[in-house]
């Protein structure tokens, strides 16, 4: 009989299996990247698009462009669309990104010869009603009107506005008056520009066989592509040079507060150091500001920090919302901790429990098919390979006291840290 007085033995984990994605090219020359995994008769097919938001000549195209690929084509109304997708059991995400454009469909393989025109006509034959596209935005001004009442929102969108300058992609955040004066006739021409005369990438996960190869070189295969020569676009990021940005609403009780700074890319040397810097600060439940701001002081119900990469920045932001009149009580709390990062050396403990945390949650994020493949889709798109995971697990295994403080000191100097107080 099990001994429920004492606790299961603890194993530590030191293998980490992880299942790779093959690559291919359908007959036209489009790659095709499948992860063949899972027990369920189920498959996700992902079309992916350099086009998004780095790629817009006005902002919020890409976004519009997006949305409007399920409001009808030549032989569907958006009705029909939705009811033919929704008879087979399936479900179509459209996601506009900073730097990716992606169109998924997950269904059970046998639908895929059914499915998969659907996908394609609304790529290439979507017709853009004027009607849908005015309502459209429409419902986006109402959504965004609700928005901008919120806090947390105005001070997410103001920090990255001050990091990276208010005319780069990813420092900007949509207003009323851009949604009002974006048209349809822009709108058409970046998706004729960037979806539907453009190249993609398709990633399938599930379970894959031939059929389902077949199936996607069937009707993704034929057209001949252009495939362009260079898609490299460097926009230069130039902060606001404020450390201190208030955002004041007098209606408001309670105030959300950014404290963070641009960092970098995946590719960096320091990356998978800092993270583990990053969830001692605030990355998970026990973390020190959320013992220290929420557990002991009471100030919030929550605070995080986060690590943020995308394909050509990246940045670093501690979160939370806290009353009016205890903001500078949080803040010099905040700073408080950092402090301690930049001139304490952090106990073997709880360095041993942050490396058993982030492990664990990495060995978590190992168990779907899909999940496997949005491990694929960090690396190549940030151009790494599969050895990325390998160093995260064994520096996150080895990492030191004295390597994280080194790291606070270069990357917590006061001077570049930007502080955001909307409320």
């Amino acid at each position: 009989m099990l001994d429920r007085t004492e606790g299961p033995q603890v194993k530590a984990l030191t293998s980490f299996p992880l299942l790779k994605a093959h690559t291919q090219k359908l007959s036209n020359g489009l790659p095709l990247h499948f992860l063949k995994s899972g027990s369920q008769d189920v498959v996700k097919i992902e079309l992916v698009y350099n086009a998004g938001n780095y790629y817009e000549p006005l902002s919020g195209l890409a976004f519009l462009a997006t949305k409007m690929l399920n409001e009808g084509t030549k032989s569907l109304t958006s009705k029909a669309l939705a009811e033919k997708i929704a008879y087979y059991g399936a479900s179509i995400e459209l996601y506009p990104g900073n730097d990716k454009v992606s169109v998924s469909l997950i269904a059970l393989t046998k639908h895929l010869p059914y499915l998969l025109p659907v996908i394609n006509e609304m790529l290439k034959d979507s017709m853009f009603p004027e009607e849908n596209f005015e309502n459209l935005k429409r419902i986006q001004s109402q959504q965004l009107l609700v928005n901008l009442e919120k806090t947390s929102y105005q001070a997410a969108g103001l920090f990255k506005k001050n990091i990276f300058g208010e005319n780069h992609p990813y420092g900007y955040f949509l207003d009323l008056e851009t949604i009002n004066k974006l048209s349809l006739s822009d709108t058409q021409a970046y998706y004729n520009g960037k979806i539907r005369e453009n190249s993609f990438e398709i990633i399938a996960s599930g379970m894959i066989n031939d059929g389902v190869i077949k199936d996607i070189d069937r009707i993704f295969g034929i057209e001949k592509m252009k495939f362009p020569t260079s898609i490299t676009i460097k926009k230069e990021a130039r902060g606001s040079g404020k450390n201190k940005i208030v955002w004041p609403k007098e209606d408001s009780s309670q105030c959300s507060i950014r404290v963070g700074r641009k960092l970098f890319t995946r590719n960096h040397p320091d990356y998978i150091k800092f993270l583990v810097l990053c969830e001692v600060l605030g990355g998970y439940f026990g973390s020190r500001l959320m013992k220290n701001i929420r557990e002991e002081k009471g100030l919030t119900y929550g605070i995080y920090s986060q690590t943020v990469s995308m394909i050509n920045e990246g940045f670093f932001v501690i979160g939370t919302d806290v009353k009016k009149e205890l903001v500078a009580q949080a803040l010099e709390e905040i700073y408080k901790e950092i402090e301690k990062l930049k001139t304490e050396l952090i106990g073997q403990d709880e360095l041993e429990t942050v490396r058993n945390y982030m492990l664990g949650s990495y060995m978590g994020s190992l168990n779907t098919p899909f999940q496997l493949a949005e491990k694929f889709k960090t690396i190549h798109y940030a151009g790494l390979n599969y050895d990325f995971y390998n160093k995260y697990t064994d520096t996150i295994k080895k990492i030191t006291a004295s390597e994280l403080q080194q790291l606070a000191e270069k990357y917590f100097d006061s001077t570049s840290l930007i502080e955001v107080v909307a409320g």
